[in-house]
């Protein structure tokens, strides 16, 4: 089962860089051609553009990879939640009304205090959330990030009015390159997002 499930992966891997691969090679090609500098521009910015699509997945795979080793760091720390909430909501603001979204953080009156632990990955989780909340939300409707003290735990929440997951799909979520809409034609992520955050 294993090597099975190493085999697919690699296979998955494999054919989601073959993509942006493409790209690179078809883009400075036509770079090298191009009639006019402003041909060559625009070719030299989609091979930019997918080199650095490259770039995240290797650094999602080597981040998996770790963890499958055992060697993954958490680099624990006290962290201020109440910042980090407000900071994360401060940088999705803009993505959600380009994408004619609302993002409201919904904190509560007292402070929510401090935590220990890795402000990055906590950072990380909360980003694959609301990346996957704002992608699925239709437009027009909001996605709330709401925090919440109960007792001696802090609760972080997202929410969005899309049209949810399917039950039988709910046991393959974190699947590493499973995605539930396959015919979806973007190809900004690959399917690597929920394993990263699990």
């Amino acid at each position: 089962e294993g090597v099975r499930r190493q085999t697919e992966f690699l296979a998955a891997a494999s054919h989601a860089l073959r993509s942006p691969l493409a790209v690179i090679r078809s883009s400075l090609s036509a770079a090298q051609t191009a009639p006019d500098e402003a041909q060559t521009e625009k070719y030299q910015t989609a091979a930019a553009q997918e080199a650095e699509r490259m770039t995240r997945l290797v650094d999602d795979l080597l981040l998996l990879a770790g963890g499958d080793a055992g060697n993954w760091r958490v680099d624990a720390a006290t962290v201020d939640m109440d910042t980090l909430l407000i900071e994360t909501a401060e940088q999705y603001t803009p993505l959600a009304k380009k994408q004619k979204q609302t993002l409201l953080l919904r904190l509560p009156d007292d402070t929510l205090g401090e935590v220990k632990g890795d402000a990055d990955r906590l950072r990380q989780i909360l980003s694959v959330l609301l990346d996957n909340a704002l992608q699925h939300a239709p437009s027009g409707t909001g996605v709330i990030l709401t925090a919440a003290r109960t007792n001696n735990r802090l609760e972080l929440e997202v929410t969005d009015h899309g049209q949810g997951v399917a039950a039988e799909d709910k046991d393959r979520i974190f699947a590493r390159f499973y995605r539930a809409d396959n015919n979806r034609t973007g190809t900004k992520h690959f399917g690597l997002a929920p394993a990263v955050a699990k």
